[in-house]
């Protein structure tokens, strides 16, 4: 338990009833939101969540435990690409979800 208490301030500190969060503040709060502070958003929680993962589960064996790591290295590399070079990341984006068998594929694993 000692490796979970780091993050419990910080964490603590959104649990607690948040006036910002109230209906008409979220509202302008959320008009407010640019795309590009959303993308930048998502790649610090994408870099925080991949090395918190990489520091807790960093282990190369042979076995199925080797995909928890490398999916916080894909996660922690991604949210790095976010942050540092989003205009990379905006171009990789499109060009795998701009095409019509990206529509095909989200149709497929939506019936499933």
């Amino acid at each position: 338990m000692r490796i979970l208490r780091p993050p419990a301030g910080p964490l603590r500190s959104c649990w607690r009833p948040n006036p910002a969060l109230q209906s008409e503040n979220f509202a302008r709060f959320v008009e407010g939101l640019r795309p590009g502070i959303v993308f930048y958003l998502s790649g610090l929680l994408s870099l925080l969540a991949g090395l918190a993962i990489v520091n807790l589960h960093n282990r190369w064996q042979m076995d199925w435990r080797v995909i928890i790591t490398v999916l916080g290295w894909l996660m922690t590399i991604g949210g790095i690409i976010r942050i540092v070079l989003p205009q990379v990341a905006i171009a990789v984006g499109s060009t795998i979800y701009g095409g019509r068998a990206s529509t095909i594929v989200a149709a497929e694993t939506t019936e499933l």
